[in-house]
């Protein structure tokens, strides 16, 4: 912990599917228990990368493991001292978790995954599959702005969220007052 704290860390971030880890298996072992220990003591979030890039432009090599949404539902349960961020989820994990840790509120979910930046009248065929959506389920305290920078340009991020026409208080929200709450920041200031 005073290593954490040395460091100025805000944050935890693992990468199950990309090192190759089982996150269910982890969930309760005495390493993970210690790690997580951590996280809620010194009021670190845990960011679990689901995907890092469009499988289409992994090399033949990298091939990271699906993390199954019953591990991520284990997980949030197991710890509910612990706040876990879901970065690039898709929609069918996002549902999945959605339905399975529906009481838990321990878990947040940040906007970089194209899967849930469209507005539900694009996707006719898939119900709930925009970020009001996700606005709907959550609240519009547990969403959190991501742009997939360095991989994206911030800029499309930044449209789609004007795009969806949220009001005012739900857009600074999401655009920096959760995000700044949860890392212990302080909230970005308007300018005079």
């Amino acid at each position: 912990m005073a290593n954490a704290n040395t460091l100025r860390m805000k944050a935890i971030r693992l990468y199950p599917g990309y090192h190759g880890y089982d996150l269910g298996a982890m969930v309760g072992t005495p390493d993970f228990d210690a790690v997580m220990h951590v996280a809620a003591e010194c009021g670190l979030p845990v960011c679990v990368a689901l995907l890092v890039e469009d499988p289409r432009q992994h090399h033949f090599i990298v091939q990271p493991l699906p993390v199954a949404p019953g591990a991520l539902i284990q997980m949030i349960r197991t710890y509910p001292s612990v706040n876990f961020v879901l970065e690039r989820v898709s929609l069918g994990v996002f549902k999945a978790v959605a339905a399975g840790a529906d009481t838990a509120a321990n878990w947040f979910v940040e906007t970089s995954s194209r899967f849930l930046m469209v507005r539900p009248q694009d996707c006719p065929d898939y119900p709930h599959c925009g970020l009001p959506d996700l606005i709907e389920v959550l609240g519009s305290d547990r969403v959190l702005f991501g742009t997939d920078l360095p991989l994206q340009y911030p800029h499309v991020a930044m449209m789609k969220i004007a795009a969806l026409g949220l009001d005012a208080e739900t857009t600074a929200k999401v655009m920096g007052l959760n995000a700044a709450r949860l890392l212990g920041l302080e909230p970005p200031r308007k300018d005079p």
